[in-house]
């Protein structure tokens, strides 16, 4: 029969290299994810830029632990959400919004295209991000490759 022995010391070890490397990998994770949310955030205003001369100004990124966040628009520029994601209910699917023009009710509903641009942006930067991200886990992960 098989005997099988428990060493505390190679825990300690094997513990102590796994700690490290979650830190590495959050650091270098965290770089990359602010790097590309920086080209995220670029990207998009200047798809929307071709469309808008208010909402560029209002894109802007935040920074959360293993996240970044890109949001658009202000309480003077509430027309960003409805570029990206259109009304809300039944005409969320549709290509164009409707809004109250200068929020005025007296003025029947203008409808306006949509021009998505968050989307667009993560679209066209996918393949790029994901080699960025490989590469972080590749750097935080390279003192753990068997030799």
């Amino acid at each position: 029969m098989d005997e099988f022995r428990f060493d505390g010391a190679d825990m300690e070890d094997l513990s102590r290299g796994l700690v490290e490397t979650a830190r590495r990998l959050q650091v270098e994770t965290d770089v990359t994810v602010a790097e590309t949310g920086g080209m995220l955030r670029d990207a998009a205003k200047a798809i929307v830029g071709e469309h808008s001369k208010s909402i560029p100004p209002t894109v802007r990124m935040r920074m959360v632990p293993g996240a970044a966040i890109i949001e658009a628009g202000s309480e003077d520029v509430p027309l960003a959400v409805l570029y990206e994601k259109g009304n809300r209910g039944k005409n969320a699917d549709k290509d164009t919004f409707w809004h109250w023009v200068f929020g005025n009710k007296a003025i029947p509903k203008q409808p306006q295209k949509r021009y998505p641009f968050l989307r667009p942006a993560v679209t066209l930067l996918r393949s790029e991000i994901k080699a960025r991200m490989n590469k972080a886990w590749d750097r935080a992960l390279e003192p753990l490759r068997m030799k």
